[in-house]
């Protein structure tokens, strides 16, 4: 996501700089006055009183140019001034981003209700609809997946999954994975969640495309679609790894865990790492940035550097 970033430091030095400008115009001020009164001590100054006139209107030309320069630096150094309070302020988490991807937990009633509640937030836009719509093609999946089980529960699929689940070291990895795989013995339910999974990371890489726009301004540019295939690719794959962790952990310590704590839970770790990153990186000067734009810059930062010194060689 595009956002505004001030570099104080830099103007502190700009404010700095104005000195010098304004010192320049009292030196060149003081030398013009002196010309003007070596002048008028002439014997024969009268015939040099138009000269003197215009020497006088240059005079007040510049003193403008120095009243000028001091408003400038007067205002430059206010908006430093805010800029800088604004940067000491402590770093507010949003929490309401948490309670809304905690609530898509609980099923398909849970996650449209986020829907609904972040399209009323943020207004009717491509970036909300697009999100809207992946919740629908998830909620879609579900739906397909419990539709051909023998004993079909739709409450599980308005509410979530609240029966406990006992699994074992890599199985909570290869579970996750199966998510994405259409391979295997499954039937057509299982394959069109499948699906909408895959069409889900799909609307990913769109959301993050859309950023990146604001950022870059172009579609053309290698490092926009660089940045887009690495924070969607990186999504996924924390996604997956966080969720996997998660459900170990509460089967270690619970004896088992409902898809639906499990959801909430991974929700949550997904969600105070990517406040921890836009902390740091806001504490750091820069612009905020989420864990999966840290690592894409991270990694293309350090292969246009390597780039650079075999260029050089």
């Amino acid at each position: 996501m595009a956002e505004l970033y001030v570099d104080t430091e830099g103007l502190f030095e700009a404010v700095g700089e104005f000195d010098q400008e304004i010192k320049m115009c009292d030196q060149c001020i003081q030398a013009l006055e002196e010309c003007g009164r070596a002048i008028q001590r002439l014997a024969d100054s009268e015939k040099y009183q138009a000269d003197l006139h215009k020497l006088q209107r240059k005079i007040e030309v510049l003193r403008k140019c120095r009243e000028n320069f001091r408003q400038a630096q007067t205002t430059l150094n206010d908006i430093r001034r805010c800029y800088e309070q604004v940067e000491q302020q402590p770093y507010e988490p949003d929490l309401e981003k948490l309670f809304l991807a905690s609530l898509g937990s609980f099923g398909s009633l849970g996650s449209n209700t986020a829907g609904i509640v972040q399209m009323f937030q943020n207004g009717v836009d491509k970036k909300t609809l697009i999100g809207m719509t992946k919740r629908l093609i998830k909620n879609f999946g579900n739906l397909a997946e419990e539709a051909y089980e023998k004993e079909p529960d739709w409450k599980r699929v308005f509410r979530g999954k609240y029966e406990l689940q006992h699994k074992k070291g890599w199985e909570h990895v290869l579970d996750n994975l199966k998510n994405y795989r259409f391979l295997g013995e499954k039937n057509i339910g299982e394959k069109i969640k499948v699906g909408t999974n895959w069409a889900g990371v799909a609307f990913s890489g769109i959301l993050n495309a859309i950023d990146n726009y604001e950022e870059f301004g172009t579609t053309k540019s290698k490092r926009f679609w660089a940045e887009t295939f690495l924070e969607t690719t990186f999504d996924v794959v924390e996604d997956l790894t966080v969720s996997s962790a998660v459900s170990f952990a509460l089967t270690m310590i619970c004896g088992g865990a409902s898809v639906v704590a499990i959801s909430a839970a991974t929700a949550g770790v997904l969600w105070a790492i990517d406040e921890a990153s836009e902390c740091i990186t806001e504490k750091s000067g820069e612009e905020s940035k989420s864990i999966a734009e840290v690592v894409s810059d991270g990694i293309l930062d350090g292969i246009e550097s390597k780039k650079k010194e075999r260029d050089k060689k």
